[in-house]
């Protein structure tokens, strides 16, 4: 017969079935520290709790979050043992419960794998003199990592989700370490520095970003170093307060390393790419990694953080090749305070075999790159038509195997706002979004149709004297093009191509000649799929219909 491996601490748990999955986690710790200081059974979770060794602030917080179930008492834990409770809390805290947003909480916890705790020990080289503070918002995962194996001279901790940093108080009790403090604030009024800090500013204001990284500078130490875990937005912008923040790690001579992760890597995001920013003082130049390449596929349960690929991130800090460069201030001025890797170590360029002339998208075009119109869902539905009015809306999903749909929405009026957004014969429309295969179609057959399309849309208008429409689609549509929007595409959940890149990207130019012979070959082979689409389409109607046909009473021998 076998049992859940926690077959006991939920037995003990059916008694009272009605709390739920995080007050569970409270019960089973007051239970573990009942067990831990051989309290007797019959006692409240009030009483263990009051009468334990934690801290008067975490007595207090843990309290007034178990206030309902406060004098209910743990004899149904007597016969449970303290292991499987440790293993239990271990799990529910780092893996489940406090992995989302918690009630009255509009922000999610981030906890840290104890692989990639181990790279952030290594990229600190903390030493045991080292005075240690993490700033980052999960449950002090990487505090007690370093407690248990790197362990210093100080190690503190501020945690402004008030929740999380009753668990990472709870966890550390758990888990015995007794040399770390967490505090529930990130008020930076003690006027102490440190040697190594750890920070992670996922939901500051944007508002607030410039003087929150000026009061975390502030505590670093003269010889310190700080890593600064973020979302790479921050990075790929050139717009905004995040422009005066990078102004002031370059002028300061804070910018020390960056280092690009790839998506889908961090447990508690599938989506986001991040970027760690390295920060020490006195430096005139930057490393620039891309870490992309040194992880394989992921697999769900396990960390990419293998020790080989933390060694080889490590390693990029001290060369220079295809994937770590050594990038001056100066230079990156001159990229408009552009912190991502990309940008260095990757030329925005689609590189065609065989071609030797490359000029900017930018020089090629009769107007600049525009976006579609901005219009919201109640508007839309005022200028909805029930009728062919011979005006539409072109959303990105009517973008159908590169192809513009037929079946366009048709509206009432188009504003004259719109004008200059109205699309074109042999315009160029390309959704912002990033999917597996890029969206771009060209406007063909247009007549006197009047189309107008979606803000997720651009519009690229070429030079037709020196640029063809369709030639730059095939362009679009290779696997190398694919790659490089893929590489240099910003955002976080919901990834996009920007406006700058596009007007940077370097693209092979032929004479016109070769040019229109490689759209009117292009054009020649998209027609012909559609032809054979149109036939396939044939076939699979008449395949369904085969036994129907062949079982109808006429079509049965006599």
């Amino acid at each position: 017969m076998s049992y859940s491996k926690f077959f006991h601490v939920e037995k003990a748990l059916n008694t009272l079935s009605f709390i739920t999955e995080q007050g569970q986690v409270l019960v089973v710790f007051a239970a573990f520290v009942a067990k831990k200081n051989n309290f007797t059974p019959e006692q409240s979770i009030e009483a263990v709790v009051t009468g334990s060794d934690l801290s008067e602030p975490v007595k207090s917080s843990f309290l007034d979050s178990v206030k309902e179930w406060k004098n209910y008492s743990l004899s149904s834990f007597e016969k449970v043992p303290e292991e499987e409770m440790k293993l239990f809390l271990e799990e529910k805290i780092l893996n489940s419960v406090y992995r989302r947003d918690t009630p009255g909480n509009e922000e999610p916890v981030y906890d840290m794998s104890s692989d990639f705790c181990d790279l952030c020990c290594k990229l600190l080289e903390i030493t045991p003199e080292d005075t240690l503070l993490d700033i980052t918002p999960g449950t002090g995962t990487f505090l007690t990592y370093v407690a248990d194996k790197n362990p210093c001279k100080t190690m503190q901790g501020y945690q402004y989700i008030k929740y999380a940093w009753l668990m990472g108080n709870l966890l550390s009790y758990v888990r015995g370490v007794t040399s770390i403090e967490l505090y529930p604030t990130t008020a930076f009024t003690d006027g102490k520095t440190y040697s190594k800090i750890i920070a992670a500013p996922f939901h500051i204001d944007e508002a607030l970003v410039e003087n929150y990284f000026k009061d975390l500078l502030s505590l670093l130490s003269e010889d310190g170093k700080l890593l600064l875990f973020l979302g790479h937005g921050f990075s790929r912008t050139s717009l905004g307060t995040y422009v005066n923040v990078k102004k002031y790690l370059l002028d300061e001579g804070y910018l020390n390393a960056v280092i690009d992760f790839p998506a889908r890597i961090f447990m508690f995001s599938s989506l986001m790419r991040f970027e760690l920013l390295i920060l020490t003082k006195n430096n005139k130049s930057a490393r620039m990694i891309d870490s992309s390449s040194l992880f394989g596929e992921s697999r769900r349960g396990v960390s990419p953080f293998t020790p080989e690929v933390c060694a080889s991130i490590k390693g990029l800090l001290k060369e220079d090749n295809e994937f770590s460069k050594n990038v001056d201030y100066e230079v990156i001025r001159k990229k408009n305070y552009l912190f991502s890797p990309m940008f260095y170590l990757h030329e925005e360029k689609i590189n065609l075999p065989g071609a030797e002339e490359y000029e900017q998208l930018s020089s090629l075009l009769e107007s600049r790159i525009q976006r579609g119109v901005q219009i919201r869902a109640s508007e839309l539905e005022d200028i909805e038509s029930g009728k062919d009015t011979g005006k539409y809306y072109l959303f990105a999903k009517d973008i159908q195997d590169n192809k513009i749909s037929p079946k366009l929405m048709p509206i009432n009026e188009i504003n004259s706002r719109w004008t200059s957004l109205v699309l074109r014969e042999g315009d160029l429309v390309l959704v912002l979004a990033l999917t597996e295969k890029i969206k771009v179609a060209c406007v063909e057959n247009i007549s006197d149709k009047e189309i107008v399309p979606a803000s997720n849309i651009y519009i690229i208008r070429t030079d037709k004297s020196k640029l063809e429409p369709h030639y730059l689609k095939a362009l679009l549509e290779t696997e190398e093009a694919n790659r490089l929007f893929t590489t240099f595409g910003g955002g976080n959940a919901l990834r996009s191509i920007s406006v700058d890149f596009l007007n940077r990207l370097q693209i092979p130019l032929p004479s016109m000649e070769v040019q229109k012979k490689i759209a009117e070959r292009y054009s020649e082979i998209e027609a012909k799929r559609e032809e054979l689409k149109s036939q396939l389409e044939l076939l699979t109607k008449e395949k369904a219909s085969v036994l129907e046909n062949l079982m109808e009473p006429s079509s049965q021998a006599v």
